[in-house]
């Protein structure tokens, strides 16, 4: 799926994740190939799936929260988000993501503030960094990870 062929990956996983007990890894693999795919309620019930595993994951919550946010679901994506963020506080993928939402309601104050977390947890992820930038110029506001 991250080389671009997720029809290939989920026809690779889908037999190995049919096992009684899969694997966590193979579950959030081929749910993020599903979604790719374009298959989002397979992709959704693979994640449940893989929650079912082991509720304590955040990054299944986070991979949920994407694919209802690709689906343009923001109210259930900001509860998957806020259910990873409650697990481990931690996850800069549910910042950054929590972020996209407040954006996209014009909400800019708090998307600023959850992509200079998401940007200070990881400061190699160029989504977030390029988030946080672009809005601060657009707001005439010089870049940085803290508050001008």
């Amino acid at each position: 799926a991250e080389a671009g062929r997720p029809r290939e990956a989920v026809a690779f996983l889908e037999p190995y994740a049919r096992n009684v007990a899969p694997d966590l890894d193979v579950l959030t693999a081929l749910g993020v190939a599903q979604a790719r795919t374009g298959r989002r309620e397979e992709a959704l019930a693979t994640f449940a799936r893989a929650r079912e595993l082991d509720p304590s994951n955040a990054r299944v919550l986070v991979n949920a929260g994407t694919v209802h946010l690709m689906a343009g679901d923001r109210a259930r994506a900001r509860q998957a988000f806020e259910a990873a963020l409650d697990l481990d506080e931690g996850v800069a993928r549910a910042h950054n993501s929590l972020g996209v939402i407040a954006a996209g309601e014009g909400r800019l104050p708090e998307a600023i503030a959850r992509w200079q977390k998401a940007a200070a947890l990881d400061p190699g992820d160029y989504q977030t960094l390029f988030n946080l930038g672009t809005t601060l110029r657009r707001m005439g506001r010089a870049f940085g990870l803290s508050p001008s």
